[in-house]
């Protein structure tokens, strides 16, 4: 019923993952660093951890990283995907993010951990709706623009935590 913490962490598991009905959680780095084009997650899973899918880029898997999607099945009750984020619905957080263009839905209220960390996008958009982020996203993200509403809570999060002074850019939607 449960996928424990680490357990496909850095394992060589190529194309499409399907996690079987009747799993009902996913714990932290569960699938780390994974190569899967295509991640599976079944009307079943009732709680998935930040950074389950967490994908930082090591050695030769930095090379062969891939675009990576996530779907869920239109029956499960907790989660769905949508702009290139996985969402928990009970916290409207995003759990994972996957994809070049990561548009946060309005009426998310988190970035939960690891989401953003290493990712490599070409756009993100955080919505004023946002009113937590992780501190540990961001880590390792590079050639990235990010979009924020002025004056917003993610603007004050990127600003703080250096983001601007690290080369690295965010405009405004």
């Amino acid at each position: 019923k449960h996928i424990h913490r680490g357990v496909f962490n850095m394992h060589p598991l190529r194309g499409e993952l399907r996690i079987p009905e009747g799993v009902e959680s996913i714990r932290e780095l569960a699938f780390g660093s994974i190569q899967c084009e295509k991640i599976y997650i079944p009307a079943s899973v009732k709680w998935i951890a930040g950074a389950a899918f967490f994908r930082p880029l090591i050695g030769k898997i930095s090379a062969e990283r891939k675009n990576w999607e996530i779907v869920v099945d239109e029956k499960n009750k907790y989660y769905y995907t949508q702009g290139g984020c996985l969402i928990d619905r009970r916290k409207m957080a995003v759990v994972a993010s996957f994809g070049r263009e990561i548009v946060i839905p309005d009426g998310v209220k988190r970035i939960e951990q690891g989401v953003l960390g290493f990712a490599r996008f070409n756009k993100l958009v955080i919505p004023a709706s946002v009113k937590f982020i992780d501190k540990i996203n961001f880590v390792g993200t590079c050639g990235s623009k990010i979009f924020v509403e002025k004056d917003s809570y993610a603007e004050k999060f990127l600003k703080k935590h250096g983001y601007a002074l690290k080369g690295r850019t965010y405009s405004y939607v």
